[in-house]
């Protein structure tokens, strides 16, 4: 049986070399605990409406980042394929 602290180290194939744990690749996030209790505290209504938020923003990002790739565009053919890009970007899920 392993033990449960070998679980979060990784192995390198050469035995030799030390071996790092599994996060030592990961990005710090020294936030994420106020995070989760800021989101904790949300009622259902607000955590929809920060969805909301967090969408309608995405995709104004998206719409100048589109843009800027492609500055000559006519707007009626720029509107299409914007429609067409946040299309392939929609969640099928449901």
């Amino acid at each position: 049986m392993a033990d449960a602290t070998n679980r979060d180290v990784r192995v390198p194939a050469d035995p030799s070399a030390p071996a790092t744990p599994a996060f030592a690749g990961r990005k710090p996030r020294p936030n994420h605990q106020r995070t989760l209790q800021v989101l904790r505290a949300m009622t259902p209504q607000q955590k929809l409406e920060h969805v909301f938020k967090l969408t309608e923003r995405s995709l104004m990002l998206m719409r100048i980042g589109l843009r800027r790739r492609l500055p000559d565009l006519d707007p009626a053919v720029f509107e299409k394929v914007y429609l067409q890009l946040r299309e392939r970007c929609r969640s099928r899920r449901y």
